[in-house]
This record gives C-alpha cells, structure tokens and sequence, in this order.
C-alpha cells in the first residue's frame, strides 16, 4: 500500500514492545513477496477466521479525539508532531521510523489531470482539502517547533493511516495510528467476511483473520491479511482523496501513476470503470 523504512529489524523491534505493553503478535510478518506489494501476510496454516493475527494495546497507538472546537483528525496531527518532536526519547520512537516520508494523495494532481477523471465533485473536493489543509498550517505552525511542511507530512500520514476508534470507558471517539496494523493492505468492503479488525474490552486494537474468496473459512502460510478502509457505498473517491489509490477491478488497485498512464491512454473506458465500482 505505502511505501516505508520497514526492514524485519525494525518489525522485530515493534512487535518486541507492543508484546511488552501487553499486545500480542501471532502468525503474521510484514512481507514483500514481489517487488513493491509490501503488506502483512500469513505465516503459519490453517488460522480460522477470527482469530487474532495481533493485538496492539491503546498505549502502543497515537490517539486524536474532538476537543477544544478541534476534530479528531486535527487532534490527531497535533499527537503526531508532538511524537516526532520528543525524538528518540520519545515513547513512539521505533514506531516514526516505520513511517514514510511522503504519501502521494489526489490532490498532488494539477487541474489538468483532475479532468481525465471525469468527476467534476471530485475535483471540487481537492480544492476543499487544499483549502482546509491551509487553515489547518495556520493553525498548527510552530507548535512542537514545527513548520507547515512537518504539518503537511503528518496530516498525510493521519489522512492515510488513520483508525477510528470507540472507548467504552471514557465514551469517546476518535481517531488513532495504529503500529503495525497500520501495514495491512485495503480490500474491498465485503459483508460475509468475518470482521477483520476490532476492538477489544480490554482496549486493544486486533486485526483478525478474514479469508475472501472461495475459502472463507482459514487464512494460510503466505496469503494477504487484509482489511477495508472504507465502506461498500464509498468507492473510490475516498480512496484517492484520503488514501491515493483507486480500485480498478475485483482484486486490482492503482496507484496515482498508474491510474494516470491508463487515463491517458484510454480515459473513457478507464473513467467509466473508476466510477462504476
């Protein structure tokens, strides 16, 4: 899905201290069994769906909820800056090191490019992220000793890799970074798969295993564990705004560059199976 610094060290070295506060690592590892699909796959056989691939414990996460008129991806950000400004001593060091420096988005797309989608909303709401993103340098710069290009680079990275959340016991919501889970790839919404991540009593956020396909009854040695990051009725306009890619078929995702080439090269044909799915 996105580019990163993962190397098994440093996985090694995450599951080491989400193990240590609590969580649980089982049959998974961050893989990338062809050049460019990095992802978390299976690493033993026969795992029944529902079973926990790995649990990470709250204070493993960055956490954003709404407060002080702030929503919680803004709250979220300003978690993040905070994090990467304590450095090493900092408590999610070995977590920043697993994240890229840059998340391609939709909005990098000048207006030229935005018209080979044929989706003049969609469009329109690049404008309208470009234009919170503005107000929210202005809001955010300095702080943490940051500046608009380290608000840009976290808010990517929140935009992206965000996961919402639901505390029974504070009975608030929000929106957190997830180590680890956080390198599971998207699938599409599919309703008879067993739900692939959860939250627990005890506070922990768990990806679970959740075949598709013809076997939905067990994950195996080397297959995907995935989970949807929107919802059936989203498509693809989240997708590109908030994450960068586009669902093209059953089974196959472009990203921006990809998208772009077969745009150009057939951009009815194209435009109308973007927006078909």
């Amino acid at each position: 899905m996105l580019s990163s610094t993962l190397s098994s060290s440093s996985w090694n070295a995450l599951a080491d201290l989400v193990v240590s506060r609590g969580g649980y690592i089982g049959p998974i590892a961050v893989q990338e069994p062809v050049p460019g699909l990095r992802g978390l796959f299976c690493t033993s056989d026969g795992v029944r769906a529902g079973e926990p691939l790995l649990a990470v414990p709250a204070d493993c996460t960055l956490r954003g909820t709404a407060k002080d008129g702030q929503r919680p991806i803004e709250r979220l950000i300003t978690a993040l800056l905070a994090a990467r400004s304590a450095g090493d001593a900092g408590d999610h060091a070995l977590y920043l090191e697993t994240l890229p420096r840059d998340v391609p988005l939709l909005r990098d797309w000048d207006a030229g490019r935005l018209e080979l989608l044929r989706a003049p909303e969609v469009a329109a709401r690049v404008i309208e992220q470009h234009a919170w993103l503005d107000r929210l340098c202005e809001g955010q710069e300095h702080a943490h000793g940051t500046s608009a290009d380290d608000v840009r680079w976290a808010e990517r990275l929140v935009r992206s890799r965000g996961v919402s959340f639901s505390d029974a016991a504070s009975k608030t919501t929000g929106l957190q970074l997830v180590p680890l889970l956080d390198f599971a790839n998207h699938r599409r919404a599919d309703a008879e798969a067993e739900p692939a991540v959860i939250e627990t009593g005890d506070g922990m956020i768990a990806l679970c295993a959740s075949p598709t396909g013809a076997n939905r009854r067990e994950l195996n040695r080397g297959d995907e564990a995935t989970f949807a990051y929107t919802s059936a009725d989203e498509g693809n306009e989240r997708l590109l705004l908030d994450y960068g890619f586009a669902q093209l078929g059953a089974d196959e995702y472009a990203g921006l560059t990809e998208l772009e080439e077969r745009l150009s090269a057939a951009p009815e044909e194209t435009a109308d199976l973007l927006w078909s799915l």
